[in-house]
C-alpha cells in the first residue's frame, strides 16, 4: 500500500478499504492526509486545500454572494461524492464557485467534534479586546487551531473582494454566511 501525498489517495488496496480510507466529510481532521501550509502549525487536510483552490480557479472570491449562495445540489453531491471515494479530478466536474463555497462550508459542518469544540461560547462573549480573542486562539489544540486560523483567513481573503461579492466583513459576521455557531461550537 502506498500513499500518494499530492493526490492525497491511498493505492494498492483492497475495493473494500479504498472507500473507508477516500472518506473525505465527516471525519476527524487528525485522520485525513494534510498539507503543511506556510502560517499554520499543524497540517490542512488535502480535501480543503483542494476545496479552496477550485474556489479560487472558478474566480469565486469575485462572485456575488460567494459563500451564501447554494449550488446546484446534485453538481455539489456529485463533487463531494468524488472526495469523498477517492476519484475526484478536477477537470472531469464543473468549475461553480458555489460548490467549492458550499463544500468547504459542509466540510466543516460535518466535523465530528465541531471546530471550536473545547471553548465556550461563554468566552468568546468575556472577550472584549484582541489579547482575549488571543487568548482563546491560543488555547486550542491543533490541529482545531490551525483549521480556525485557515478558516479566519479565507474570510479575510473574501471580505477582500467585498466591492464585488458583497460579502464584506459585517455580512459575513452578522449573517454568519461562512462563520456560524452550526459548525463552529458544541452548543
Amino acid at each position: 500500500v502506498t500513499f500518494d501525498e499530492e493526490k492525497g489517495t491511498f493505492a494498492g488496496m483492497p475495493k473494500d478499504w479504498q472507500n473507508a480510507m477516500s472518506k473525505q466529510f465527516g471525519v476527524s481532521p487528525r485522520q485525513l492526509p494534510g498539507v503543511k501550509l506556510p502560517n499554520y502549525t499543524a497540517k490542512i487536510p488535502k480535501v480543503l486545500v483542494t476545496l479552496k483552490e477550485r474556489l479560487v480557479t472558478a474566480n469565486g472570491y469575485q462572485q456575488t454572494g460567494v459563500f451564501r449562495l447554494q449550488p446546484d445540489a446534485r453538481d455539489s453531491n456529485t463533487v463531494k461524492s468524488a472526495l469523498d471515494s477517492g476519484t475526484f479530478k478536477p477537470t472531469d466536474l464543473p468549475l461553480d464557485a458555489n460548490i467549492y463555497a458550499n463544500l468547504i462550508k459542509v466540510w466543516f459542518r460535518e466535523l465530528p467534534e465541531p471546530l471550536l469544540h473545547s471553548i465556550t461560547f461563554q468566552q468568546l462573549e468575556m472577550a472584549s479586546t484582541e489579547q482575549d480573542v488571543a487568548k482563546i486562539i491560543a488555547q486550542l489544540d491543533d490541529p482545531w487551531k490551525s483549521l480556525f486560523l485557515w478558516l479566519c483567513d479565507i474570510c479575510v481573503e473574501c471580505a477582500t473582494y467585498c466591492n464585488v461579492n458583497k460579502m464584506d466583513h459585517k455580512k459575513i459576521q452578522m449573517q454568519g454566511q461562512i462563520i456560524d455557531n452550526t459548525f463552529l461550537f458544541a452548543c
